[in-house]
């Protein structure tokens, strides 16, 4: 997925933690090809993440809600051999 780190910027003020947090622990890998006012740094899963079982949990930002459910229905590996991802 495309990021914008404007965008983050008006969500998560500290979004860069979280983003190095899940790069230095092998949750996501970054494609960093990018150019500013056009093309955004993106992130994928791991194969370990994109690929192993989702487990269920409670999502309290309905936002974020609206979004899974829209991709509840394609398989991780399915999402990941698309290149939904990055």
């Amino acid at each position: 997925m495309n990021l914008s780190s404007v965008s983050l910027q008006k969500v998560v003020s500290n979004y860069k933690e979280y983003l190095e947090f899940l790069l230095s622990h092998d949750v996501l890998e970054v494609n960093a090809k990018y150019f500013a006012g056009g093309f955004s740094k993106s992130y994928r899963l791991t194969v370990e993440y994109a690929c192993s079982p989702l487990a269920n949990f409670r999502v309290g930002n309905a936002k974020f809600a609206t979004i899974a459910k829209k991709h509840s229905g394609i398989s991780p590996e399915e999402r990941y051999r698309k290149g939904e991802y990055l």
